[in-house]
């Protein structure tokens, strides 16, 4: 296979996506809005966005949607997940996965919900979105400048790709 950097990608072409200036914003300023990653006090993972990427209707199966499942798969408080623990040395060997309570470890590992109100939405299915999903207010870049993490979940592509990136602030 030969690398080949395009907009987007697709499942028989395998092409390497590059970041877009369309997405990118201006450096924080004032610098005091986004402390040293040492001195950030939220070690959570991060995430604000709309309900965007797929009109929501009763004809739609939107909860099939990358930000709908993100938000609700984030949020779960039932149920068990197995994870990897950490190590404790570089030269440790991995050990076995160890099953922990999502009621543990979403709320202490993310923070991510819908920002604002529902958008995208028909009447009676925005209303449901509002009781389904956890809402939050718009943060401000000072307020996200304090999370060591942040998620980017774009909108889909028209290859039909989402992009997802973390980032480590």
């Amino acid at each position: 296979m030969v690398p080949e950097f395009s907009y987007c990608s697709t499942t028989i072409h395998h092409n390497i996506r590059f970041p877009l200036p369309y997405g990118w914003i201006d450096d924080i300023y004032p610098r005091t809005d986004d402390p040293e990653f040492e001195d950030k006090l939220d070690e959570r993972l991060l995430w604000r966005g709309s309900n965007t990427g797929m009109f929501h209707s009763s004809k739609s199966r939107w909860d099939h949607s990358h930000r709908d499942f993100l938000v609700a798969f984030s949020n779960l408080l039932e149920g068990t997940l197995k994870v990897l623990p950490p190590n404790r040395a570089t030269n440790e060997v991995l050990g076995e996965l160890k099953e922990l309570r999502m009621s543990r470890l979403n709320p202490a590992m993310m923070d991510i919900a819908f920002a604002g109100k529902p958008i995208a939405c028909s009447p009676g299915t925005c209303e449901l979105l509002e009781e389904i999903y956890p809402w939050r207010g718009r943060q401000s870049i000072q307020e996200a400048g304090n999370y060591k993490y942040v998620l980017d979940v774009s909108l889909i592509s028209p290859s039909g790709q989402s992009h997802v990136s973390l980032s480590r602030l």
